[in-house]
């Protein structure tokens, strides 16, 4: 078995991180493949809101939908 770590140090303030990371349409900006995020029937991340992600990876494209 082998482990894989890495870090980052990121310079902004913490609750300026979460709000960021936290919004999933911000997701194609830091998550690898990740070409589109957009929600259904809402603006913002909250309880029972849906998300559509298209994912692009080894020559692939993937859509899913999750709440």
């Amino acid at each position: 078995m082998f482990t894989i770590s890495l870090s980052e140090e990121i310079h902004r303030p913490l609750e300026e991180v979460f709000l960021f990371a936290g919004d999933y349409a911000n997701d194609p900006v830091w998550r690898t493949g990740v070409t589109g995020m957009t929600y259904e029937g809402g603006t913002s991340a909250a309880v029972g809101i849906r998300t559509r992600e298209t994912m692009r990876s080894l020559g692939s494209t993937a859509v899913t939908i999750a709440e």
